[in-house]
């Protein structure tokens, strides 16, 4: 989300101001780091589906009659857009995480939206993703 939201700031910012939320700049502006997340699943949970909501916001306003087509070329929202895919199901209007055993192999999962070639991988016990 955050990558995102930068990319839009860069090339539509007038669009960007016009459709943001006031938590967005607490919540991405700055790099979500793994000891700054919540301890407890629960509140894991919440953050990741807030997230999803977010970006699915974003993506419904690219998509809104009257938004500007070149913004649904952008490479970071067409990355949003599957990860959003690949992380959250729609279930009764509603956007949720999805389990384990129902997102992508490894193969195909985007692990950095920066660098959507880069894979989780595993040697005996150090894990990496590049």
């Amino acid at each position: 989300m955050r990558f995102a939201l930068n990319s839009l700031a860069t090339v539509a910012p007038d669009w960007l101001l016009s459709h943001d939320h006031p938590e967005w700049v607490e919540r991405y502006g700055h790099r979500i780091e793994e000891g700054l997340l919540p301890q407890r699943q629960e509140e894991r949970l919440a953050l990741a589906e807030g997230i999803g909501q977010d970006g699915a916001r974003v993506l419904s306003a690219i998509w809104e009659e009257g938004a500007p087509v070149f913004l649904r070329v952008i490479p970071a929202i067409e990355i949003l857009r599957q990860i959003g895919v690949q992380n959250y199901s729609w279930e009764e209007r509603q956007i949720h995480w999805r389990e384990a055993d129902t997102i992508p192999a490894a193969s195909l999962f985007l692990n950095s939206p920066s660098d959507p070639d880069a894979r989780s991988r595993k040697k005996r016990t150090p894990a990496w993703t590049g």
